[in-house]
């Protein structure tokens, strides 16, 4: 097969695609065109810049399961919980003892680096050369024990994390970015 029959055949697969969603969000294709009617451009501009910054959300958490895996060969599911106790350890430092929030974040940062540093040297290196699928246990385990610390330490109740640009608005040519 020739390699431009082969791009035709991949060109034409993605249309069928296209159509086959098409067909399948047609509803939801037409709602949107009616609230653009309805609403103007600005509304489809505003959903486009939410969406936009929501994916970004998802690429950097799926950007950090890659960079895990391709440092370590090790599938981290304690990647979450690893990220929950970096924001424990802000609130410690910032609602708990009252440190600066610019001091808090830096100390929150090292405090993370030498606790990932230690989980890493003390427990996770200790399984190289085991079976990938006793790894993802341990990880899996590791992160049953931070959620269970943390509930320990910190409670079951919601905490919130006072931050110099809580309760303002991020935004840009009228369009909101972030709140």
């Amino acid at each position: 097969m020739t390699q431009a029959r082969k791009k035709a055949i991949i060109v034409l697969l993605h249309l069928v695609a296209l159509a086959v969603l098409y067909v399948v969000f047609q509803d939801h294709v037409h709602k949107l065109y009616a609230s653009i009617v309805k609403n103007g451009w600005y509304y489809f501009a505003q959903l486009f810049v939410t969406g936009l910054v929501t994916g970004s959300v998802y690429a950097l958490v799926a950007l950090g399961f890659v960079l895990i895996y391709k440092a370590t060969e090790i599938v981290n599911s304690a990647q979450g919980w690893l990220l929950m106790m970096g924001a424990f350890f802000a609130v410690t430092y910032v609602m708990i003892l009252g440190l600066p929030f610019w001091l808090a974040l830096i100390l929150t940062t090292v405090s993370m680096a030498v606790f990932g540093y230690l989980l890493d040297m003390l427990v996770v290196r200790s399984m190289i050369g085991e079976s990938s699928f006793s790894v993802i246990i341990l990880t899996i385990s590791i992160g049953f024990i931070l959620r269970s610390a943390a509930g320990a330490i910190w409670g079951n109740d919601i905490l919130s994390l006072v931050t110099p640009y809580s309760g303002k608005m991020a935004s840009f040519s009228g369009l909101v970015i972030g709140q």
